[in-house]
């Protein structure tokens, strides 16, 4: 499942780059991205297998917007992991809820004092390839381009990694941003279809999660 994260990532930090000037994408970089409007969602397919993000609702708490996003998964990364946010792009040391759901198995839930135990575990081994600091500086913006995938042709910018050479195109008008992903390491992703009526792939009531039982993922 955190493989579809670290995919979406990469094409986040191109959109919210969104300038040619190294120094000013350091500067904007994870500022300016914005949610898509409760009900957006994308697909993407990968060599490894697909992935879904959905926003699938917001809420209020103590004075702030807390939105719960939706990760699903076919192939390898098979699943569906929910989490409430307060921001996007996420870090996981941030999540206020978090419910997982593997094929063939009940919803499980994360919250309270578990998932306070799960957050601390990650600020004390975070994850490199999810800092988003270190991933803004190393991005280029190699142009604007047209792009065909098989959810359209799409008016893109296309960016590229200078460290690990990975490369993006990401459009501002496609729900969670990418278009289409090409890494060394894990081939190519396109985007195969988006959509505004997403609703949760999370059946039943989920199990509260507790000391012994099978945690989440990490980061």
């Amino acid at each position: 499942m955190m493989a579809g994260r670290r995919m979406l990532v990469a094409g986040l930090l191109a959109v919210a780059a969104g300038t040619p000037a190294g120094i000013a994408a350091q500067q904007q970089c994870g500022r300016e991205w914005k949610m898509p409007v409760v009900g957006g969602w994308a697909e993407w397919r990968a060599s490894r297998g697909s992935a879904r993000f959905a926003l699938i609702g917001s809420e209020q708490k103590e004075g702030k917007t807390l939105y719960r996003l939706e990760m699903s998964g076919g192939g390898e990364n098979g699943g569906v992991m929910q989490v409430v946010v307060p921001n996007f792009p996420f870090q996981m040391d941030a999540a206020e809820e978090l419910v997982m759901m593997r094929p063939g198995s009940p919803a499980m839930k994360l919250s309270g004092p578990m998932l306070e135990m799960m957050k601390a575990n990650i600020r004390q081994r975070p994850n490199p390839t999810l800092d988003l600091a270190s991933r803004c500086a190393s991005l280029a913006v190699v142009g604007e381009e047209s792009v065909t995938v098989p959810a359209g042709t799409f008016k893109t910018r296309h960016l590229k990694d200078a460290t690990t050479g990975d490369e993006v195109w990401v459009s501002e008008n496609v729900p969670f941003g990418l278009v289409k992903h090409v890494g060394k390491e894990s081939g190519e992703t396109v985007l195969v279809a988006t959509g505004a009526d997403a609703k949760s792939a999370i059946t039943g009531t989920p199990i509260e999660m507790g000391p012994g039982m099978m945690g989440p993922p990490r980061n």
